[in-house]
């Protein structure tokens, strides 16, 4: 039985010792909005932005697990669990601006993206966190694996949900009542 353990541990540490995988690439969309101020800018975005106009713009991913497990001795080894992950972001596209107008969309697209860039990689951490967590996972007397199976599914449920907390807690700041993307929108919107 050490024979195993040691084993499986071996093959962990040389999953561990890989090259980590590169940074998932992001796609980025774009969807159209009218207006030549900044409040028709922002009641197209209303209209237009994905999810019905709750957010202004978007990061969405998709994450995939590719697992590997193996059974010696009644015991079951996760050997590997490697992370499928793309990652699309969605911005607004105004038509053409006058001067002034483009100069404040410009100032408030760029904040928009450092919002949303944030986003990416707090998603590329949980990524990283969970693949982390998951390492030398195994479960004793699993002729089948499905109990390490199980193990492995309710711990990359747990780093999603740890993400969706962590996820939602900066956008309440952000885009909260005084926060760094409220102020952007408001300076948007608001005539000078």
């Amino acid at each position: 039985m050490d024979v195993i353990r040691r084993i499986a541990a071996a093959i962990a540490a040389v999953a561990l010792a890989a090259p980590a995988a590169a940074q998932a690439p992001v796609q980025e969309r774009t969807y159209p909005i009218t207006g030549g101020t900044g409040l028709e800018l922002y009641r197209s975005i209303a209209e237009k932005a994905p999810n019905g106009g709750g957010h202004v713009a978007q990061t969405s991913f998709k994450l995939t697990w590719k697992r590997l497990f193996d059974e010696r001795g009644g015991d079951c080894f996760l050997v590997h669990a490697k992370p499928v992950l793309s990652i699309t972001q969605t911005f607004p596209k105004p038509g053409k601006l006058d001067d002034d107008m483009r100069r404040r969309w410009e100032k408030f697209a760029a904040g928009m993206r450092q919002h949303e860039d944030q986003h990416v990689r707090m998603i590329e951490e949980m990524v990283k966190s969970t693949e982390a967590s998951l390492v030398g996972m195994s479960v004793k007397d699993d002729r089948t694996c499905a109990k390490v199976k199980r193990a492995v599914s309710a711990r990359i449920d747990e780093g999603y949900q740890a993400h969706r907390q962590r996820s939602r807690a900066f956008d309440k700041a952000e885009m909260g009542f005084g926060g760094r993307m409220f102020v952007m929108l408001e300076d948007l919107v608001n005539e000078r």
